[in-house]
């Protein structure tokens, strides 16, 4: 997963703006917020945001508000998932969105999350629902049939952690 942020993702349809001055300066708080949640959500342990293989992240103005777009391959959900803020509690909210001949259709939403609630709502959205037990997590894990999975999940089981790098 890259740090970058990008303004818009493929295919996104931006909001109209009056003029350019005020395209720029909303495109430029929209990155500073999605920097800003992407930064909150790499604060949580790695283990959880990495589990979802998140990747692409931009930023997004959608409906209105200045957030974060990102693509995942969870457990639960594969596609997107936006997390915006609502400036005016100071909260986020989080949607996952999946793509339905060629549009994006909201399948699960939560609103109002706390900044340090982030990652563990996108988590209980994308990987793992916080009702699911170890067990029934590390079954449905082996069930996707990934080789380097089911060897790191053997390793765990053994009381050996097995250091794995992505590059």
């Amino acid at each position: 997963m890259t740090n970058d942020i990008h303004t818009r993702p493929q295919g996104y349809q931006g909001p109209a703006f009056d003029n350019e001055q005020q395209r720029d300066e909303m495109q430029a708080r929209a990155r500073q917020i999605a920097t800003t949640i992407l930064n909150q959500i790499k604060a949580a342990p790695a283990a959880i945001w990495q589990s979802w293989a998140m990747e692409k992240p931009a930023a997004i103005i959608w409906d209105g508000c200045a957030g974060l777009i990102f693509h995942v391959k969870g457990l639960q959900h594969k596609g997107l998932v936006v997390v915006t803020l609502d400036e005016g509690r100071d909260l986020y909210d989080v949607a996952t969105l999946r793509d339905i001949d060629g549009d994006p259709v909201t399948t699960k939403q939560q609103k109002g999350v706390f900044c340090d609630e982030l990652a563990d709502v996108i988590d209980a959205m994308v990987e793992r629902p916080q009702t699911m037990s170890d067990e029934e997590y590390t079954a449905a894990l082996r069930a996707q049939g990934d080789p380097l999975l089911n060897f790191i999940l053997t390793k765990a089981e053994q009381g050996q952690r097995p250091h794995v790098v992505q590059f």
